[in-house]
């Protein structure tokens, strides 16, 4: 069926859908968001579009409603739709949050339940564009091919997932997003006191060939370095500099090195080395010093 959207949540995520939409042809009929200012400027950018101000004034027409608010809103705006003319059984209601299943919407309704969440960044300078990104649906049985047919309508990768799947989701977004993001920070941190106009930037070209590597061949077969190598007095060497004049970076490297010497045992690092850099890691920061 061809479906006709509203989309609740004129943000980040909210507005590059719906720009995403739109550019694949997909009829974005109505805009909603509290700020008037927000859903006016969405509405302005989608030719035939309307806003609202209100989800209670969607039109019954409507059979497909994605919800971009804060995960703290979602269940309120399922409050506000429920008994409304969209409240039918052939009308998908899906948030999109990454950590929440459906059934965050509500279990009174009688609509499609179901979540549609994009594996992607949405800054202030997203681009709409979604081609090749994954997108997990979760909920209702009879909303999965009518949203997996919208993400592929998108040049999306479609992943159905359980709704007990939805928070270990979430997490691995998170850590591949937010915490990589923390740990190049810490990165940049030394790298500055190499070069401190280049900052970050001068190890670039090596983060770049290391994700490259990590996506052609996998995480154990990109693996290089030291601990890999049985180095132990790298490792130490290492430990004593971070551990003088970076103790937040010393703490990630010792967490992170006690996970390579678990992934470098099965890739010839012998028992007897492995040990020895696990003592060398767990030893007190004072008596590394």
């Amino acid at each position: 069926m061809k479906e006709r959207i509203a989309i609740i949540g004129c943000g980040r995520l909210g507005s590059a859908l719906a720009l995403a939409l739109d550019q694949a042809g997909l009829d974005v009929d109505t805009c909603v968001d509290l700020e008037k200012v927000q859903a006016r400027h969405l509405s302005n950018q989608l030719p035939g579009s309307k806003w609202l101000t209100g989800a209670s004034g969607l039109s019954p027409d409507i059979t497909c409603i994605f919800i971009a608010v804060s995960d703290d809103s979602i269940s309120c705006v399922g409050d506000v739709l429920y008994n409304t003319k969209v409240d039918r059984h052939d009308c998908i209601w899906a948030h999109t949050s990454g950590l929440w299943p459906a059934e965050q919407l509500g279990i009174k309704q009688i609509a499609l339940k179901a979540s549609f969440h994009p594996a992607m960044l949405f800054t202030e300078n997203s681009r709409q564009e979604l081609c090749g990104i994954p997108i997990a649906i979760e909920g209702d049985s009879a909303a999965m091919p009518r949203l997996c047919a919208v993400a592929n309508a998108l040049g999306g990768v479609s992943m159905q997932i359980r709704a007990d799947q939805k928070a270990l989701y979430h997490a691995s977004c998170v850590m591949a997003s937010n915490t990589w993001i923390a740990l190049l920070d810490l990165i940049s941190g030394l790298a500055g006191d190499i070069d401190s106009e280049k900052g970050i930037n001068w190890l670039m070209p090596l983060i770049k060939a290391t994700l490259n590597e990590v996506e052609a061949r996998g995480t154990k077969n990109a693996l290089t370095g030291p601990v890999l190598r049985g180095d132990i007095n790298t490792v130490a060497m290492h430990l004593r500099v971070l551990d003088a004049d970076h103790p937040e970076a010393a703490q990630v490297y010792r967490l992170l090195s006690r996970h390579l010497g678990i992934m470098s045992q099965g890739l010839g690092l012998s028992k007897e080395k492995a040990d020895k850099i696990k003592e060398i890691l767990n030893m007190d920061e004072k008596f590394c010093k």
